[in-house]
């Protein structure tokens, strides 16, 4: 490029402001009078920042006219004219343009110096979009276990165009390990970040550290960010999530167990006496009393590695006479104090005196506590925590069996607390096992509740504290009756509690098979609950996941139930009724070749009769069919066409509402949007003898005023008779990001009819 040289001068007046005349030092290439030449951006470039810089290079004498989506860019935008007398050239440079997510079509003229237009040249810009898609990737898929191993995790975000979406924060989570953000070390680090004491923790015992850092807030540059994940100290399978609003996605990454130098630590002792004081104050009538506990870890018969715990005693957990599953309650626990940066966790968790462990790559063989692996299903999920024989054999290409079996000596529960009430709930039944118990906010669509917008699963003294002996739970953090578009928030707690005489026994299995070359997954499930008084409950099911041309991709699954089941709660009572029954799920997203288009299709249906009280809430005896299509017909505009049929049919419920709609929203500017949607609906309550036809017409605005708040209205209006779930209401609402973690919101219903 020429070199600015503004002490030259070519005449006594002095240019314009931002108009350069220079000497040049190259040779550029010359510009023909009436031909323009695009100096940037290059045809179809995204520009990565929020503002469009376009030059442009005339003859000398020419300027040119800049055009973006048909609007004329005044030549106030003009931010540079560099005159090159040498090459007979002018080279003009417009700044600050706006530019619109996605397509932004550019047209460049050469205007004459009698100020005739001649040449043009169009071409196309994409600024980068929200995010509709998200990647999550990791360098590593296999991690050794012991703190010390990591690999580096990469989220891309995409906008509808496939481009790198506008920057924003995206959540991470993972399941097991540690995340930490660049700059924040490495694994080498992480353990000194996990127990270095008050000057890196505040005073916070360990394993509420390593909780915490299983979250991370990462801002994304260019549409992408980067995390550090430390694997944990238990072998397993973590998984990691990221999500940016209502957009999620994730991956896996395996944690082997690490192979390290064999280890054995034992205590054997005996008591021989009537007046020895364990036997005296035991009341025993013996005269003699023994105990033998040790802990081995290490590899036996080439790469099989071997856990083996074992006390002659008590169950390995019990505490204070207390049975417990899994690790313990960090605020109930005395911690010895290492002096350095160790790190506790629990290597050998069994209700039980023994535990064992046989492992060899990602297959094992154990004895303990354990989590069923049916919790990849919807329908068919089993949720339990048990402590009995578990068989797990995997490939290297993730096809995998697994088998459980146990006696539990407990009852399963699940009790649905609605949101809005006082952060204290109190349980069906008291003397919970603690550590068995799954605490979960879900928020679900308030005019279709079985539909499930986000589920959150709460941690244990860091959202609550549990009293497990009177089976109460207080909340530390508010938990309210709606979110901010006035969706319904419940609290849901799965767990499990003592009950006299009772006697079970559960199996199940899981199996998962990949056909790669077809893009093809499939997973089958059952569980066998056999019960002394109630006799046997069967649950299973068939499910799997095919990938489709052009990024498309279809899910479907088949569950059935067959006997009674015993389970308790506030939501059913398992009585002697028979559950026998099926539920059927299929969704398919599918985008098109055409105009950004793209079909969502879901079908949803589960007899009256079908009942699983161990996974999510399904309600028996409904039905719900729906198909969408949207797609781009403009660059700022978007439009929706839906058809939906929900189907209720039970011994109190009979109705049927069918729904055709259209939606169209607009993109006025880069902060600005506007939508427009008519539903027909058609409703038929044979149960109450009554048809409604109803006519909505939709009409709303969002506005985001400033970087962190964004305001919106929407009025929505019946043409006549109104559908009882749908009446005439106005919706103010503002939302308010504090900071990364927090946002204030506040929504206003002004309604015909309450919710």
């Amino acid at each position: 490029m020429a070199k600015a040289s503004p002490s030259d001068k070519k005449s006594a007046a002095s240019p314009a402001d931002g108009t350069y005349e220079v000497a040049s030092t190259e040779t550029i290439e010359p510009v023909a009078p009436g031909a323009v030449r695009v100096v940037s951006p290059a045809p179809d470039e995204v520009i990565a920042g929020a503002a469009l810089e376009v030059a442009a290079r005339v003859a000398e004498g020419w300027s040119v006219s800049l055009e973006v989506e048909g609007s004329r860019i005044p030549e106030s935008n003009i931010g540079e004219r560099r005159v090159d007398h040498k090459n007979k050239v002018s080279t003009f440079t417009y700044v600050a343009v706006n530019l619109q997510p996605g397509p932004n079509r550019i047209r460049v003229t050469a205007i004459s110096p009698e100020g005739k237009s001649e040449g043009s040249v169009d071409l196309t810009a994409y600024g980068r979009g929200p995010a509709k898609r998200l990647e999550v990737t990791a360098a590593k898929s296999v991690l050794s276990a012991g703190g010390r191993d990591s690999t580096t995790v990469r989220v891309r975000a995409f906008d509808n165009w496939g481009h790198p979406a506008a920057d924003a924060s995206v959540a991470i989570e993972s399941s097991a390990g540690r995340l930490l953000r660049e700059g924040e070390g490495t694994a080498s680090t992480a353990l000194a970040l996990t127990g270095a004491g008050t000057d890196k923790t505040g005073g916070v015992v360990s394993e509420q550290v390593t909780e915490n850092m299983r979250q991370q807030i990462v801002q994304l540059v260019g549409g992408e960010g980067t995390v550090q994940f430390i694997a944990d100290n238990a072998a397993g399978e973590a998984e990691i999530r990221a999500s940016i609003g209502t957009i999620e996605t994730h991956t896996e990454v395996r944690i082997t167990p690490e192979e390290r130098a064999a280890i054995l630590v034992g205590l054997a002792e005996m008591s021989v006496g009537r007046a020895a004081p364990e036997i005296a104050l035991s009341g025993e009538d013996t005269s003699a009393r023994s105990r033998v506990a040790f802990f081995y870890r290490g590899q036996v018969f080439g790469k099989n590695l071997l856990t083996l715990a074992y006390d002659s005693r008590r169950a390995l957990n019990r505490t204070a006479a207390n049975d417990r599953l899994f690790q313990l309650d960090p605020l109930e626990r005395a911690y010895p104090l290492f002096g350095d940066s160790s790190t506790r966790y629990e290597d050998a968790q069994s209700n039980s005196k023994l535990y064992a462990r046989l492992d060899r790559g990602r297959s094992y063989f154990m004895f303990g506590d354990f989590e069923t692996e049916l919790k990849d299903t919807v329908l068919a999920t089993y949720s339990r925590k048990l402590t009995g024989v578990k068989v797990h054999l995997e490939n290297s290409r993730g096809d995998f069996v697994s088998l459980t079996g146990a006696r539990p000596d407990t009852s399963f529960a699940r009790d649905i607390f609605p949101g809005g009430a006082l952060g204290f709930a109190t349980l069906s039944h008291p003397e919970v096992l603690p550590g068995s118990e799954v605490v979960t906010l879900e928020v679900r669509d308030r005019r279709n509740p079985e539909i499930i917008i986000s589920r959150e699963q709460l941690v244990r003294s860091v959202d609550y504290n549990f009293d497990t002996v009177r089976g109460e739970i207080f909340f530390l953090r508010p938990i309210s009756a709606f979110d901010y578009a006035l969706n319904l928030t419940q609290i849901v707690v799965t767990y499990e509690h003592r009950a006299s005489g009772m006697s079970s026994a559960v199996y199940t299995g899981r199996a998962v098979k990949n056909f790669e070359k077809l893009g093809l997954r499939l997973g089958l499930s059952f569980v066998n609950q056999r019960q002394a008084d109630l006799g046997s409950f069967f649950l299973g099911g068939v499910d799997g996941e095919k990938k489709l041309p052009g990024k498309g991709i279809l899910k479907f699954e088949w569950a059935t139930s067959r006997g009674r089941v015993a389970a308790g709660g506030n939501v059913f009572d398992s009585g002697d009724a028979e559950h026998n029954g099926n539920a059927y799920r299929v969704e398919l997203e599918q985008p098109l070749p055409f105009k950004e288009a793209i079909v969502k299709a879901d079908f949803a249906r589960a007899d009256e009769g079908f009942l699983n009280p161990f996974g999510g809430t399904i309600a028996p005896g409904s039905q719900r069919a729906s198909v969408a299509l949207d797609m781009k017909v403009r660059p700022s505009s978007v439009v929706r066409f839906g058809l939906m049929d929900e189907r209720n049919r039970t011994a109190n419920v009979d109705n049927e509402r069918v729904t055709a709609s259209i939606n169209w929203a607009e993109t006025l500017t880069d902060r600005l949007r506007v939508n427009f949607g008519y539903d027909l609906r058609r409703l038929s309550d044979d149960f109450n003898d009554r048809e409604t036809t109803s006519n909505l017409v939709t009409v709303g605005a969002e506005w985001q005023a400033t970087d962190k708040l964004q305001l919106s209205v929407k009025r929505e209006q019946n043409l006549g008779e109104a559908d009882p779930t749908y009446p005439n209401q106005t919706t103010f609402a503002a939302n308010y990001k504090w900071n990364s973690w927090t946002r204030v919101f506040l929504t206003q219903r002004l309604a015909s009819a309450p919710i």
